[in-house]
């Protein structure tokens, strides 16, 4: 067998936040169709769902559909990890990965 060894600089956290308003519970289900693993914080008004790579992050997003526009920002399984819930998920992304967003 395999020894599968997880690189958390490789697994991708993709952070989905609403340009205008809040995210919708319709939108979530839709999303949630294509990104089995989407969770998020009504508080924050932010969803995020984990990839295997980032990649692979990029071709699910491209195939998703949602009633209105939101941004996406990509960030690595250890940075999730120094995330705190009380704040948001953005506060660990650099500036490279924030300016690197993507529209879905």
């Amino acid at each position: 067998m395999k020894n599968l060894q997880l690189n958390p600089y490789k697994i991708t956290w993709a952070i989905i936040t609403p340009i205008k308003g809040k995210f919708t519970q319709k939108d979530f289900s839709l999303l949630k169709k294509t990104m089995p693993s989407l969770c998020g914080n009504d508080y924050l008004n932010e969803r995020c769902a984990h990839f295997p790579t980032k990649e692979r992050a990029i071709e699910v997003l491209a195939k998703s559909k949602a009633s209105k526009e939101y941004k996406v920002v990509f960030i690595t399984d250890k940075q999730f990890g120094m995330t705190n819930n009380s704040e948001s998920l953005l506060k660990v992304a650099t500036t490279l990965q924030i300016n690197s967003q993507t529209t879905i």
